[in-house]
């Protein structure tokens, strides 16, 4: 059988300037940690930045990464 290496998009938001510990470099960071030690490989970024995170269609990147997985 034939190992195969699980692929992923990730997907990074911050909806204030003040979210310092939950910034999009430090959200990438995790990711990037947490697919490395589980065998992921991450093949796209998608992020948006200042939005506030009550309404999923209001953010675009995020949209596009779902329209792309579909």
């Amino acid at each position: 059988m034939k190992n195969s290496m699980k692929t992923a998009a990730t997907y990074i938001r911050v909806s204030t300037d003040r979210q310092e510990e939950l910034s999009p470099a430090a959200q990438k960071r995790e990711l990037k940690k947490y697919a490395k030690k589980n065998g992921i490989l991450i093949t796209d970024f998608y992020e948006d930045n200042g939005i506030s995170g009550r309404n999923a269609e209001k953010h675009p990147q995020f949209q596009e990464m779902i329209s792309l997985a579909k």
